[in-house]
């Protein structure tokens, strides 16, 4: 692994020592919602590992940002604290947003210190947010020659965002005839393909029975856009209690509503996303279940040694 100094408070690492067959190579993981120290550690050591089983020899990071989880509830019975957690997901996506000028930081870091190798990004779920962010950003500042590839894992973002012609989505549409909302992710980052190094892409892991983006994102969409204490009327604003609300880290994760579905369910979408897709149903064998939504941890390594072969093989380039 790869370590890094305190920025924005975000955790260091152990380092290993070099390896002459590293390949001048570095893969970086970002996690998503709700994860816990121990499911950071857990979810981190778990893809270095299966990496390595697959072949890579390059150098590993994993970078952690402040998603709230039962760590946040220390005072509770654990049963507890994990039903609580399960109650943050538009805050967490509000963090996400603010974590993108720490993770820009970080990986403008890592490329001074391997200012030579290949940098690669793999974000699971809530985690894309956060990297869209930091590529809104890194392109916005001109620092266009931090990462080479980068691949969204069930990615927990609008499809709209990175393709602004993926369709609408009728439920949604629906929704809004009766509560309206602002329509902020309509191509909210722009061309963040452009903040990759030149040649490089984006790579949509997909999987269209996926639980948490399929069903309980939607589900989030419908019911809790705008969230508690928020309102939106068309023509004036949304607006938080008497306060006006025009940031968009904060419309988006507790005012506005998509109008697509996610991109973590759906094929086909180019954009940003210019590196193509794999279907990891067909590919291989995610289901349903909430389980698959993070199978490439949760799976035993014999049923995900082809998912790490095609990650490097999509990832490095």
């Amino acid at each position: 692994m790869v370590t890094s100094p305190t920025v924005s408070g975000y955790q260091s690492d152990h380092e290993l020592p070099p390896s002459d067959a590293d390949g001048n190579q570095l893969v970086v993981f970002m996690h998503g919602w709700r994860m816990s120290q121990w499911d950071y550690d857990d979810f981190s050591g778990t893809m270095f590992k299966r990496l390595y089983w697959a072949g890579y020899q390059g150098r590993f990071a994993s970078l952690r940002w402040p998603t709230p989880s039962s760590d946040n509830y220390t005072l509770l019975p654990q049963a507890l604290a994990d039903t609580f957690s399960k109650f943050t997901f538009n805050d967490s996506e509000h963090i996400a947003f603010d974590s993108a000028t720490g993770t820009m930081q970080y990986l403008e870091w890592l490329r001074s210190r391997f200012h030579d190798y290949s940098i690669n990004v793999a974000a699971h779920s809530q985690g894309n947010l956060v990297m869209m962010e930091t590529l809104k950003q890194m392109l916005a500042a001109g620092a266009t020659n931090v990462l080479d590839n980068y691949v969204m894992m069930q990615a927990a973002v609008p499809a709209q965002c990175y393709d602004i012609n993926v369709a609408n989505y009728y439920p949604f549409l629906a929704d809004e005839g009766m509560k309206p909302t602002p329509n902020t992710y309509f191509g909210y980052p722009g061309p963040i393909n452009q903040a990759l190094r030149p040649g490089r892409t984006i790579i949509n892991f997909f999987n269209p029975l996926d639980y948490a983006v399929g069903t309980a994102w939607e589900v989030n969409q419908s019911l809790n856009k705008p969230d508690t204490g928020y309102f939106y009327l068309p023509g004036d604003g949304a607006y938080y209690f008497s306060r006006l609300v025009t940031n968009p880290h904060e419309l988006m994760p507790f005012v506005a509503r998509s109008r697509s579905q996610g991109a973590a369910v759906l094929s086909g979408i180019s954009g940003a996303i210019g590196g193509g897709e794999v279907n990891l149903n067909t590919s291989f064998g995610f289901a349903g279940l909430p389980y698959d939504h993070s199978g490439e941890f949760n799976r035993n390594v014999q049923q995900v040694q082809g998912f790490y072969s095609t990650l490097l093989e999509k990832i490095l380039p």
